[in-house]
């Protein structure tokens, strides 16, 4: 839905097209990010059923379990979407920060709670995370041309749980991943790393931004 009074009232968009996906189609976390043009890109995530199962209780084949978090674009100010484009499998509450240009740059929660014929019985050991939870972590991702396709995908964090992320860039440039810390679920925290580089580096320090968490949305003043 669209505002054009600073939230008084607003008009509601028609509904995105998500087929031949069937699940209901989250945006747990997700942000609406502008790049410089004008376009809107924002991430949906899609699955069949529930994501191991189909509606009707049936296990699905392995190349439909999961979920995939698929692109959306608008060019006429969210009155419209389209353009959909998918960032990568088992992705999911994607956030995304705008570079300049048609540079972007991606927080992706990263998760797959089955195994594959191909996995080793013990990968869940190997990733550090359970029998029910192969792995569960943050992931970022490049995009060179305004989020279509996404290039470098590579790790964050390394604790099973320490996801989704949210990006903000500070006003000397400076970028600032937040993150759940989530397990166990009680103390949890909010935790925050420093770029100085754009996203290539991260500072080695993680700082506690609140003691209990959730998921972050925070603006730069």
């Amino acid at each position: 839905a669209r505002s054009i009074d600073f939230g008084e009232t607003w008009e509601a968009g028609e509904p995105i097209d998500i087929l031949p996906f069937t699940g209901i189609p989250g945006a747990d976390g997700n942000n609406i990010c502008t790049l410089p043009d004008g376009t809107d890109i924002v991430a949906i995530s899609h699955r069949y059923g529930d994501g191991i199962r189909d509606h009707q209780g049936v296990e699905l084949p392995l190349d439909e379990k999961g979920g995939i978090d698929f692109v959306y674009r608008s060019t006429d100010g969210g009155r419209t979407w389209g353009g959909r484009t998918a960032i990568a499998k088992y992705t999911g509450e994607s956030r995304f920060l705008s570079l300049g240009e048609d540079r972007v740059l991606a927080a992706i929660r990263r998760q797959r709670w089955f195994l594959s014929s191909q996995d080793p019985p013990e990968l869940w050991e190997q990733t550090g995370g359970g029998q029910d939870i192969i792995n569960k972590q943050l992931y970022l991702a490049n995009s060179y041309d305004g989020g279509r396709t996404w290039k470098d995908m590579r790790q964050l964090t390394t604790a099973n749980g320490d996801c989704p992320g949210e990006l903000v860039r500070l006003s000397d440039n400076r970028i600032v991943v937040l993150y759940y810390n989530r397990y166990p679920y009680v103390p949890g925290y909010t935790i925050a790393r420093v770029s100085e580089d754009g996203g290539v580096t991260w500072s080695v320090e993680r700082y506690v931004v609140s003691t209990g968490s959730g998921y972050s949305s925070s603006t730069v003043l």
